[in-house]
Order: C-alpha cells, then structure tokens, then sequence
C-alpha cells in the first residue's frame, strides 16, 4: 500500500515552496500634502456716512422790532408774509412747512444726521461782531429789566436725539465753541459679502435703507433771539451786528490732523503729533498765495512744538479786512510734508 500521507505531506511541502516565490516584501512609503490657512474678516469694519446740512443764502439774516412796528402797521411793509405774535426779532423762514409763521424768533433748522457705524462729533463755533452801543446779553431772561440801553440776546439752540428739550448757547462777541455728541444706530449695519470687491463689510440693513427709516440719531440746531423795548434802538438804524456760525463733523475713518477754518479767521488744527506736527501754513485767495505768519494770535495751550497736540490760530483783523468776501483756501503742511486743507468765505 501507499503511503497517503507521506505523499500529502510532500505535496504540501511542494505547494509551500512554490507559493513563496510570488510573495513580494513591502517597501516604506510616505506621502506628503500641505494646506493654507485663511482667516475671514471684514475689510470695511467702519463707515463714515453723515448728512450733513448747508444753509440757503439769508437764513441766519434777521430783523430787529423793538417797538412793534410790524404788528402796528398790520404788516403793511411786508404784505403777504406772517409774522410770530409778541417777538421783537424775526428770521424769514423757508417755508412754513416747517414754521408756523413766514417769520419768527428762530431761524430754519440745521439738522445733522449720523449714518456711521460709530458716534460723531458736531463741533459748533458761533460769533456775534461787536457794534458800538449794543450790549449782548447771555441770558434771555435779562432783556425784560433793562430799558436804558439796547440790549440783543443771540444763541444756537441745538438738540440731539434723546435730549429731553433744547439747549441754549449764547452768542457773545468774543465767540463761543462747543460740541455735541451723536450717537450711532446700532441695529443700522451688517456684514455682508461684496462679490464685486471680493470681501465682507459692513453694509445697512434692508430696514436701515429703507425711506423713512427713524433708527439714525441727530443733532439739530437753529439760532434764536430777542431784543429787549430800549426806545433808544432807533439811533442804531441799520446797525444790526452779523452773526456768524460755523459747524463740522470730523472723518473718522481719517487719521492724522484735521483743520477748521472759520469765516472770521480763526483757524483750528487738531490731532497733531510728534510725525504730523505743525510747519507751515499758506492762503490761497483772490490775489494768489499768501504764507500766513505774521499778524496772528496763537492758543497754544493744548499744543507741544515736540509732541503736538491741538492749536488755535486767530487771524488778527488786518488778515480778515482783506481778505473780506473772499473765498479762501487755507493750506497747512506738517512736517512730514503732507498737507491738510479748509476752506471758507471771508465776511
């Protein structure tokens, strides 16, 4: 007999033998692969976006009527036109849209709205030129106890949204400054993708661009005034002093100094620094460019010639004289040569 298993055995050894000749060893192996991170942001985080209003021809022009002429005369000088009952000052108003009367005690109103994503700053300067015989008094209440000299009351009564009522600044011949703060409409903005800029940014809210849209916050003002009953008006006929108002709201998306030229020469540069500092100032008028160096009273109070600051610059009045009823640019360069400029109509 076989031997069966002596044959398997050997087949199967056979089998082994074979079968490793198609075993292949592994080799090492590595691959690499690499990724680029990216951070989404948005590029257009801050928006200055102000309305911003600019007074019709006239507006700040008013009549002085201490003694009631108009109403005792029915009005006949003015025929046709309204007037507000009891007042001794008027101001022509634009339309009595907004007005009870073509002509009352304060003039149109000026109003100042932030659309920016943050709160702005509405810097009001306003003076009264000075006229030999007329006392200007700072308070309204004052005008009813004096009747021995003329006395005018001039003020900007300004408010903002939220204010609970109006406030008063008087007017004196030595100017007045103040500045108000509006807040920013919070709900107002969203980010938003641009497709065309390829970035997100901060953009209005379909309800914040709709019209008639009340979310965004205002400063609005007006000038107001008086005169008190002094018999002795009459002897300054046509003596009225100009008023003149001033008002702005800095950028502040734009960094650096910024400057404010006023309409009677006063000249207000802010944000200087150590790299932005002052060095030289040029006014372009009617008759070319002019440096502006002598004949001036500086404020430097809040100034440093080293590390900046804030200046004020008064033109004194052979500058203003001369320049009356010019327009004029103001160029300030600093002393990294870069340049600010401002602009106004001399009286």
């Amino acid at each position: 007999m076989f031997d069966y298993r002596k044959i398997l055995a050997v087949s199967l050894i056979a089998s082994m033998v074979m079968g490793s000749s198609s075993v292949t060893f592994a080799e090492d192996k590595k691959a690499e692969a690499s990724g680029s991170g990216s951070v989404e942001y948005v590029a257009e985080g801050d928006v200055f976006d102000v309305i911003f209003p600019v007074a019709a021809e006239g507006t700040f022009d008013y009549i002085l009527d201490p003694q009631g002429l108009i109403a005792d005369t029915n009005n006949e000088k003015y025929a046709g036109m309204t007037f507000e009952a009891n007042q001794t000052l008027y101001f022509l108003r634009a339309s009595t849209s907004n007005a009870a009367n073509n002509y009352m005690h304060n003039s149109d109103e000026m109003k100042v709205v932030n659309k920016s994503t943050q709160a702005v700053d509405v810097a009001v300067t306003a003076k009264v030129a000075a006229v030999d015989g007329i006392v200007m008094a700072t308070d309204s209440n004052a005008l009813a106890s004096v009747d021995d000299q003329p006395l005018l009351y001039l003020a900007v009564s300004g408010q903002a949204t939220g204010d609970a009522s109006a406030e008063e600044t008087a007017i004196t011949t030595d100017g007045v400054a103040f500045t108000k703060s509006i807040a920013a409409d919070e709900n107002a903005y969203e980010v938003k993708w641009n497709p065309t800029k390829q970035q997100y940014e901060m953009a209005l809210t379909a309800a914040a661009s709709a019209d008639g849209y009340a979310g965004f916050k205002s400063y609005t003002f007006q000038l107001t005034g008086a005169c008190n009953t002094y018999s002795g008006w009459s002897a300054l006929e046509g003596q009225a002093p100009q008023v003149d108002l001033v008002w702005s709201v800095d950028d502040f998306t734009e960094s650096g100094p910024q400057m404010i030229l006023s309409t009677e020469g006063l000249i207000t540069i802010t944000g200087l620094t150590s790299d932005k500092n002052y060095k030289a100032l040029n006014i372009t008028h009617d008759g070319g460019t002019t440096e502006v160096k002598a004949n001036l009273t500086w404020d430097t109070s809040d100034y440093n010639n080293t590390t900046g600051g804030d200046l004020k610059i008064q033109m004194n009045s052979s500058w203003t004289t001369w320049l009356a009823g010019q327009n004029v640019t103001l160029k300030l360069t600093l002393t990294d040569d870069t340049e600010v400029t401002a602009t106004a109509k001399f009286n």
